[in-house]
This record gives structure tokens, sequence and C-alpha cells, in this order.
């Protein structure tokens, strides 16, 4: 939703200040802008930015809750807990589509049908929000972002309630993840993994605007007093699918697992029949899980990202996974009779997260049945060893 730069930003008291002082409240124009999705993950769900026109003074100025620095103290870190900060900046209208133009996406208008005083208080609540003291909010994927920003701003400012007559779009927040993700499997399986059972809840239209495209149709048909809150539409900047880049030629996650299950599954055979155990593979599946197990957990207890808790995917795939796997590379365990056990007893968190996943409680992403199966015929195949534990 953000774009990566941040420049621009010690223009905000310039351009804002300077550029509506000078204006009346019927000399402005106020609108939305909403850009269509690009391919970077942060992209992935569109864009949306308020812009104000003042025609006295000549200026044309985007106010862009999307701004954020990957340069900044410990970023990566503070994204993963959920504390990443974003910045609100106002910059000139005719920068702002330029470079949608140059990355090759679209940016469409709706100009909102305000009052002149409803029109004059927005203004000054989007320069007093780039103030330095003010221009930095925390981040929230789906209740705090660049679309919830300026929608709250409008409702607010507005003087008047607007009535929203758009039903909810996709019925839950996951669908809307996996519409926008469409295009991308392994940016949308990465996801699904992290967003968790809150996701899958019935949602609300107004919950559903998170996503700038769902906000645009939204105000298209909203209402405010008695007439529509968008008086015109029109598109500043064509989609030109020309200037977008191509993708990677990656295999989808479902065919890497199939794969995946395939190979295990024919070594296994292999394995009966020669009677060996091939605990190598057992290693690399624990400690795979494992490392999932350690992602999952942190996102689940310690991150605040919204609808990451509870993750039912850790009732089979947690840290415990990558203790095992690592306790199965020394010798001496790996083919003893705990070993066969432990491995053996993964059928049953393997069978709770398969009730989970048919009973509807968490959306598991299809690629995750095919490494379930490998785990199940790994543990499965222990069974027999409970009995008469054989050398690798």
């Amino acid at each position: 939703m953000a774009q990566l730069h941040c420049k621009h930003v010690a223009l905000t008291i310039l351009l804002t200040l300077a550029g509506f002082a000078a204006g009346a409240a019927d000399s402005l124009r106020v609108s939305l802008l909403t850009c269509s999705p690009g391919t970077e993950v942060w992209s992935q769900y569109g864009h949306t930015a308020i812009r104000v026109q003042n025609f006295t003074s000549g200026a044309d100025v985007t106010f862009n809750y999307g701004l954020f620095d990957f340069s900044s103290p410990h970023f990566i870190w503070r994204f993963c807990t959920g504390e990443t900060d974003y910045l609100v900046a106002g910059t000139s209208t005719q920068w702002f589509l330029q470079g949608y133009a140059e990355e090759g996406r679209s940016v469409t208008e709706q100009e909102l049908d305000l009052t002149p005083e409803a029109r004059e208080a927005i203004t000054g609540a989007l320069v007093v929000n780039c103030l330095p003291e003010n221009r930095t909010y925390r981040y929230n994927f789906f209740y705090d972002n660049c679309a919830t920003r300026v929608r709250h701003m409008v409702e607010d400012h507005c003087g008047e309630l607007i009535d929203y007559r758009t039903e909810p779009v996709f019925g839950t927040l996951r669908d809307a993840l996996k519409y926008y993700t469409r295009n991308y499997p392994w940016s949308g399986f990465g996801i699904s993994l992290l967003i968790a059972a809150p996701a899958d809840r019935p949602s609300g239209f107004e919950e559903e605007m998170f996503a700038p495209e769902v906000m645009m149709e939204g105000f298209a048909t909203a209402m405010i007093g008695e007439r529509p809150l968008v008086s015109d539409t029109c598109v500043l900047v064509e989609k030109d699918p020309s200037k977008v880049p191509a993708s990677l030629p990656l295999p989808s996650p479902q065919l890497c697992f199939w794969a995946l299950f395939a190979a295990v599954l024919a070594a296994t055979v292999v394995g009966l029949y020669k009677g060996r155990q091939l605990r190598g593979i057992d290693i690399a599946l624990m400690l795979l899980l494992g490392v999932a197990g350690v992602i999952l957990f942190f996102f689940n207890f310690f991150s605040a990202h919204p609808a990451t808790s509870p993750n039912w995917l850790l009732t089979w795939a947690n840290p415990l996974a990558m203790v095992l796997g690592i306790m199965l590379c020394f010798r001496s365990f790996r083919n003893s009779r705990a070993a066969s056990l432990l491995l053996a007893l993964w059928l049953l968190p393997l069978a709770a997260g398969a009730v989970a996943w048919i009973a509807g409680v968490q959306y598991f992403h299809p690629a995750l049945l095919p490494l379930m199966l490998s785990v199940a015929a790994r543990s499965a195949v222990c069974i027999p060893g409970l009995l008469n534990t054989r050398k690798a």
C-alpha cells in the first residue's frame, strides 16, 4: 500500500502552509485518489491519497499517508513486531502522478461533493497532520493504513454523516488478501501462513475498506446527506502494462510441495522395501516445520500485527519440531525407540490441525496439504519401528 520513498517530506510545510493560507474555503477542491495495485509486496493492495487544490493560490497538493523509510533504525524488526511507523506528507500532485505513471499504475480521481466549510476543515486538518510533531503514525495493515486514514479524515471533518450503501465485497478479510495476491502465489502463500483465524471471521464493508479499491467503490455509491458523496470521477493516469516488470516464472507453492510429497513418498516406499529408516528425510521435514514454527510462534505471541493470533498452524508447525529435528541429528537418538515414538506421535498434532482446517476454524493454504501428508507418511512409517527399531 505504501510507496518506498520518503522524498519530498521536507516540502510538506512549504507546500501546505504557503499554498493554502491564501485561499478562501470556496476555492478549495478535495478529491480521493486511488492507485491500482503494483508488483512489490507493499503495493499489491493499491494505494490511497487525498488531493486538495486551491484555485486562488494555484496550489495542488496530494497528501500521502503511505510513506515509510527502509533505512530507519531497526525497520525490519519493527515491521515484524507490528511497530512500523509511517509518515504523512504533502507532495506536488504532478510528482505524485508521475511516480505512478512511471510504474504503469493507474490513478483514479473522485471529486468529493463537500460543503465549503467541510473542504476547509479537511484541508486544515491535513496541514496539522503534516506538522513534524504529528506526521508519524503507527501503521496497522487492516485498521490504520493509507486508506483508513483518508477515510477517517473525510468522515471526521465533513460535518455530515456518510452513508455507505455497498455490501461486503469479499465476506472475510482472508478473501480480500487472497484476491489481491492471486497473481503472486508465493507472497500470497507467505501471508496466508502469518494471517490467522481472526481473518476468517465475516467482515463488514467498512472493515474491507482497508483495501483502496474497495474504498473507492464505497465512496462511489455513498451518500452524504441527500446527495452522492462523489460528484465526478476521472482517470488521471491510465494503466500501462508495458511498464510493469515481468515476474520470474517460479513454480507455484502447490506444485513445489506436491513434488516434495511425491519424493518423500517414493523414498519412504523404497526405504520400507530395503528396511531402512531414512532419518535424513525426517530431519529435513522437522527442521522445515521448526523454522516455520518459530516464525509463526513469534507472530502469534509477540507481534502487534492484527489477525496473527490465534494461529492454528502452530498445532503441527511449531518450534518443538525444530527441537526434534536437532535431536535426530545425533546418531544415538535417531536410532532409538524414543525417536520413533516422538515421530509417530506427530500424527496427533497433524490430526488436530486437519480438524481445525476441515471445521473451518482457520483457512489453510492448499499447498500445506502435501506438506502435511509428507510428515504424516514419515510419522506413520515409524509406528512399526516402535516394535523393531532398525538402524539407518
